[in-house]
């Protein structure tokens, strides 16, 4: 997925968490949870939302003796901090107590965070949230957090990410509720497995790093910096530990939606009957109890919620739920749809209309073709699938404060009466308010009708046009060899530019400051490491991202007019030109999965697309991912406490909801395109056990868009393995037959909530690509090799902890380049980018395999 990329050595402990995980899972006996009807290594199907149990009487109980002693310690902080979750200032999050009245907003609430109150880094520097309060509720896919000593998930018997049916039943200890509707939501519960300890000697390490990347673009004299780095750093490990002093009151307690919440609703969180390792109950904070059970209290500040938490336990007795159970409640609001989409929906239509398209939501491709300029092209005689390159440049309204729109820069806005933000949404750079970005279009040898020089055929074949999104922080460049391979075999034009933001633009010192839009060396690689410093600036990342958005609608918007690419010789034989225009098409991979869905949301012209390697909510992701190692070495040193760690990354998720999948996916679904976008055909490609990727949010995005599931989805049922490593530790205690290691889902009901699809299926879908277990059915070691003679390991089921699967802890090959470059997967794509273009079922009925894997 990246090309900057570190793994070091920050593993310990992670293989125990997951034997604990997996014991814990084994030795859980059965809740109350109904039948989802799961159909083994397939589909879940769509259980519906079972019956709430019956209504209880939440009235009041007899007042109770004051607590306001136990409770004064916390009356200086009572404004900025809520008093509930004393451990931590901002828990439990994210909370309606955050929040102020706002009728100018569309939930009539606007985010309210004190500066006092934000986490500082190693420099003591606090966050400051001024990004975070123009927002009018919370992330639809907000982690929720809250800290709680001594609680024992499996004791408490909460819903685990393996049995997320569990989220239904009626005695369940941990519940996220819709206000209004009374509905449980689908989640699950685990416990931070990422407690980090920084040491001295770890500076080092992060300049060391830092000498290495910018030794990649070949800058003067930091190749001494990386060596001078790591010989003090061998030096200092023979030192005595000089350990951060600071002691970690960890860890939280994560709560995650498995299917995200609707933008706008409120939701009330349920904590009730927790336990501690020793099956005892744990009592509730005397803060809430002081609500729970009626305790009179002569502070006005802790009396004055008192009307608020009666509300809550009202619409908990609808739900069943007696207020003498819970542990601790409390509610959120999720951001309203305008809020999440308004801004990039704004700069949208302000550029269709410099173009003359004020009316995008009608399909039709009007107004004038984008100004396409520098046009350089390369045929690739030589090359048996690409037969030519296009190189350009297009010019685009800018969005950002810096003129041309380099890394670091934000949006623009307009000061007026009202504020900085002038009527909050991002106007022209009042300087320069163009920028340009270069393009890269790979024409297959099938266009030219084989001929072998372009420059010399006489027919043309048009192609089918796609814009493709490269990976993470990469560029336009990458994967020529398998984007090749499938404009070739299934006849395609594919187009890409950078998702600036996210990216590592290819710097050329020879180039003219003005002629495209500037980076500085490595792109978007020093900001994003910056940021991890400074969490502050987040914006300047996920703006930028948002004015990639309009800059790959506007490259569909040459590929698609009559006077853009087809005006060029470039994409042309004779007269004619090589782009089928009949409808626009996207395919993108790992990041371009992860972004590819907020622009498939966006854009008026795309009519389908397929995420490879798809995922969504990098607050979900991150910790999962091997290819976190090298930003979380810079993240971990500047926020050291594991509680601000968890807590920023919820915290950032909902500025990144902007430019992801994750703030978009609710309108992927049939029947919700954003105003100004048609509807939509999605197809997910997630690769099973993905190390870059976690395939659990490609499920999350399944349930959120209404995806139906390819059935089989994996060889056989469920199973507890995790690994090789964990399989030899744990077969003897829990019992596994050996045959177990080929049941591939580490779920008790794989795909809960995903009907199986029919075959063929017209409307979104999940296909997940498989490479085989590790070891054969009688548990030894797979030795196959795939036709190039590399061994072909297999891959283990991901860890169900918040940490990555590696090789080295017995979780087998990384698959993420797999399903890409399998062709049974090509000619799914094939089927899918037509116009009505349905899944089709290209594995033969059984589970879709990668690798030479036979189900």
């Amino acid at each position: 997925m990246s090309q900057f990329r570190l793994h070091p050595a920050r593993v310990a402990g992670v293989l125990a968490v997951a034997l604990a995980a997996a014991l814990a899972l084994a030795a859980c006996g059965e809740s109350s949870k109904p039948s989802g009807g799961g159909v083994p290594g397939g589909g879940g199907g769509d259980p519906g939302i079972p019956a709430p149990p019956a209504p209880v009487d939440n009235s009041p109980p007899p007042p109770a003796a004051s607590l306001d002693s136990s409770v004064l310690q916390d009356l200086l902080s009572f404004d900025r901090c809520d008093f509930l979750n004393r451990e931590y200032c901002m828990f439990p999050w994210p909370n309606n107590w955050f929040t102020t009245a706002d009728s100018s907003t569309d939930t009539g609430l606007r985010i309210n965070l004190n500066p006092l109150s934000m986490p500082s880094n190693v420099l003591g520097k606090p966050l400051d949230p001024s990004d975070w309060n123009r927002n009018d509720g919370f992330s639809p896919g907000q982690a929720i957090l809250v800290r709680i000593p001594g609680l024992d998930l499996a004791k408490t018997g909460a819903v685990p990410l393996t049995d997320i049916a569990k989220s239904y039943a009626h005695d369940a200890p941990i519940e996220v509720i819709d206000a209004d509707t009374g509905e449980r939501q689908l989640i699950w519960a685990e416990m931070d497995a990422n407690i980090t300890k920084f040491e001295g000697c770890d500076t080092l390490g992060i300049v060391a790093t830092l000498g290495n990347l910018l030794g990649e673009v070949g800058l003067p004299g930091v190749d001494s910096v990386e060596t001078l780095a790591n010989t003090l750093r061998g030096y200092c490990g023979q030192l005595p530990a000089i350990s951060n002093p600071l002691v970690d009151p960890g860890p939280a307690l994560i709560i995650r939606p498995a299917k995200n919440f609707t933008p706008g609703h409120r939701y009330i969180v349920v904590l009730r009957n927790l336990k501690d390792t020793d099956g005892k109950a744990i009592e509730a904070p005397a803060a809430f109890r002081i609500y729970r059970d009626n305790h009179s209290s002569s502070l006005p500040m802790v009396e004055g919620r008192r009307a608020h938490f009666e509300d809550l336990f009202t619409s908990l007795g609808k739900a069943g739920i007696p207020r003498g159970e819970l542990f601790l409640t409390w509610d959120f609001t999720v951001a309203s749809e305008r809020n999440l989409t308004e801004r990039v929906l704004h700069i949208r239509d302000d550029a269709l209309a410099a173009l003359g398209d004020n009316t995008p939501a009608d399909g039709i491709v009007q107004g004038e073709a984008p100004t396409i300029s520098n046009i350089t092209v390369s045929d690739r005689v030589g090359d048996e699938n690409i037969a030519r390159e296009v190189r350009g440049v297009i010019t685009v309204p800018s969005y950002l404060n810096i003129p041309n729109g380099p890394a670091g820069s934000r949006f623009y806005y307009t000061p007026s009466t009202d504020g900085l933000y002038g009527d909050g949404l991002p106007d022209r750079n009042p300087i320069k308010g163009t920028q340009t970005f270069d393009f890269l279009c790979r024409i297959p040898r099938r266009a030219f009708d084989g001929a072998q020089d372009p420059a010399t055929a006489t027919k043309g074949n048009p192609q089918r046009p796609a814009l493709y999104g490269h990976g993470l922080l990469g560029s336009q460049s990458e994967g020529s060899g398998q984007v090749g391979a499938i404009i070739q075999e299934v006849g395609m034009i594919y187009c890409a530019t950078d998702w600036i933001g996210m990216a590592s633009h290819n710097f050329d010192p020879t180039k003219p400051f003005d002629t495209v839009y500037y980076d500085p060396p490595l792109g978007d690689v020093l900001n994003v490491l910056t940021l991890l410093i400074d969490m502050s600036n987040f914006t300047t990342l996920t703006d930028r991202v948002q004015q990639s958005l309009i800059n790959f609608t506007y490259l569909g918007r040459a590929v698609m007019h009559p006077d853009g690419f087809c005006k060029l010789d470039a994409f042309k034989v004779g007269d004619q030109c090589l782009l089928d225009r009949t409808e626009l098409y996207y395919d993108g991979n790992s990041q371009g999965g992860i972004i590819g869905g907020a622009l498939m949301a966006v854009s008026p012209d795309i009519k389908a697309g397929v995420l490879g390697v798809p995922g969504m909510n990098y607050s979900t992701l991150l910790s999962r991912s091997v290819d976190f190692d090298l930003y979380a070495t810079f993240f971990y040193a500047s926020y050291q406490a594991s509680l601000d760690q968890q807590f920023v990354l919820s915290l950032i998720q909902m500025l990144w909801d902007r430019a992801e999948n994750n703030g978009y996916a609710w309108s992927l679904a049939a029947g919700k395109n954003l105003p100004g976008a048609s509807p939509k055909r999605v197809l997910l490609h997630p690769a099973f056990g993905d190390h870059q990727v976690t395939m659990t949010t490609a499920e999350v995005m399944a349930r959120t868009i209404g995806a139906g599931v390819h059935c089989p989805a994996v060889a056989r049922g469920s199973s507890p393995q995790r690994g090789r490593g964990v399989y030899d530790l744990v077969n003897a205690a829990i019992g596994l037959d050996p045959l177990d290691l080929n049941r591939r889902h580490p779920d008790d009901e794989p795909y809960y909530a995903i009907p199986c699809l029919s075959n063929p299926h017209v409307g979104n879908a999940l296909v997940v690509w498989d490479s085989g277990p590790t070891l054969r059915a009688d548990g030894t070691p797979r030795n196959d090799a795939d036709d190039s003679g590399e061994k072909l390991s297999g891959v283990a089921p991901p860890p169900v902890t918040n940490t990555p699967p590696r090789p080295e802890l017995g979780y087998g090959a990384d698959p993420h380049e797999y399903p890409r470059s399998t062709a049974a997967s090509r000619q799914q794509k094939d089927a899918f980018y037509h116009p009505n273009g349905a899944v089709v079922d290209t594995c033969g009925g059984k589970p879709c395999a990668t690798r030479k894997f036979e189900p």
